[in-house]
Formats: structure tokens, C-alpha cells, sequence
């Protein structure tokens, strides 16, 4: 398609097909070797400006539609895979998800937490937060960079949001299941007392599985005939 569409557009390069020489050589000109692929197309070897690319990634994430400008046409995609250096984190290549602006896509999109808990304030408690992304379908020009919960309804301990209890941003429907707990307000030291809870239910099992044991060898000890 010709034109741009969108705020965020990142300029590529077609590359050949990647050899290890062919690879270091664009890394060392601080570009990053991609490939652009999806439904319809053949996958396409490109490169992009490493710190281009830094820069807006840190800002719409992999839940934003970009588009890649590529030998005068521009090709809407999602960041599908960002693989890094496991020691030095240095961005080593990217797999760009194209999209089809017409179809309905399914993906994951970051949580944000706003507002204040009164639970916390009033009530001492603490927020643990079981989950911090959501699986959404919906067509590529209504996917939201993120999704916020606003957690001012946390008004006493061991208040609960799920998933059913975010406001579903208009043309985005929920794959996760509605009941998974997204962020509780606890009871401080919940997690310790549980712990502690565990630990006794396991020495007291444990108990009584020794003694189960020394029931047995005493009877055993008890049945044996003695020698003549």
C-alpha cells in the first residue's frame, strides 16, 4: 500500500538471505536483521537501524500496530519476536508479524495498574498482582497499546479484580477467561502464614508417617517367632 498511516513507521532494508558473515556485518553497522513474514506473503529478510528500532519499541511495545517502510510501500506489523543476547541484551534479531488490516487478530496486551486501593490506604493491605497481560481479538487499527485497571474498587482485604471486571476498551473482546484473578488486595504477611501453614501440614504428615512406621516394626517385631 502506498502512504503512511500511521505515527509509527520504522524504515527497513531488504537483505540477502542470512549467512553468519552476511549477519555480523549488519550488526556491526549497528542495524538488526529481521524478517518480515505472515499469511499471504513470502517471508521477506530485512534489516532496521538498531537504535531506530530501540527507541520505538521501548515506546509502543509488541502491542501496536508499526508500519515498515520497504522500497516505497508500507507494511502494517506487529513486533512478533525480539530475540536478545542472553549476557550482553543486545537486540540480535526481530520477527515483524504482518497484518491484515481488514481481519480480526488475536494477541496478548500489557496490563496497566491505576488508582488508588483503599484497601491500602485504609486497611493496611498489599496488592499482589497475578497477572500482568490479557489475550484480546480484534482488528488491527482498534488494538490498544495497553489495557488499565483501575484498582479503586480494592476497598477491603481480600477484594478481588478479574479479568470480568475490566472495562472492555469498544471493538476489543477478552480470550482470557473472565474469572482469572488479575490483582488482589491481601492480607500483609498472607504469604508468610500460608508458608508457615504449608510447613506445619507437612511436618505433621510427616509425623504420622513415622509413627505409622514404627507401629508396623514393632508389630512386625512383635509376630516374629522366635528361633529354637
Amino acid at each position: 500500500m502506498q502512504g503512511t498511516h500511521s505515527e509509527h513507521t520504522l524504515e527497513a532494508k531488504r537483505r540477502a538471505e542470512s549467512g553468519k558473515r552476511q549477519v555480523k556485518h549488519i550488526r556491526g553497522k549497528h542495524f538488526i536483521p529481521g524478517v518480515i513474514y505472515g499469511t499471504g506473503i513470502d517471508a521477506i529478510p530485512v534489516s532496521v537501524d538498531e537504535g531506530t528500532f530501540i527507541k520505538l519499541y521501548h515506546h509502543v511495545g509488541d502491542s501496536t500496530i508499526i508500519e515498515i517502510s520497504l522500497d516505497g510501500e508500507y507494511i502494517p506489523v506487529l513486533v512478533h519476536d525480539v530475540q536478545r543476547d542472553l549476557v550482553k541484551r543486545r537486540i540480535l534479531h526481530v520477527d515483524f508479524l504482518k497484518v491484515d488490516m481488514k481481519k480480526k487478530l488475536q494477541t496478548e496486551v500489557h496490563l496497566t495498574f491505576t488508582g488508588e486501593a483503599p484497601a491500602v490506604k485504609e486497611k493496611g493491605a498489599v496488592l499482589v498482582h497475578h497477572v500482568d497481560v490479557v489475550e484480546v481479538e480484534c482488528l488491527p487499527q482498534e488494538l490498544p497499546s495497553h489495557i488499565e485497571v483501575d484498582q479503586s474498587s480494592l476497598c477491603e482485604i481480600w477484594d478481588v479484580i478479574r479479568v470480568g471486571d475490566i472495562r472492555v476498551p469498544k471493538g476489543i473482546s477478552f480470550l482470557t477467561d473472565p474469572d482469572t484473578v488479575v490483582v488482589v488486595a491481601e492480607q500483609p504477611g498472607a504469604d508468610e502464614q500460608k508458608q508457615d501453614k504449608e510447613a506445619e501440614e507437612g511436618e505433621k504428615v510427616e509425623g504420622e508417617s513415622q509413627q505409622k512406621e514404627e507401629v508396623r516394626a514393632e508389630e512386625k517385631k512383635e509376630g516374629e517367632t522366635p528361633a529354637s
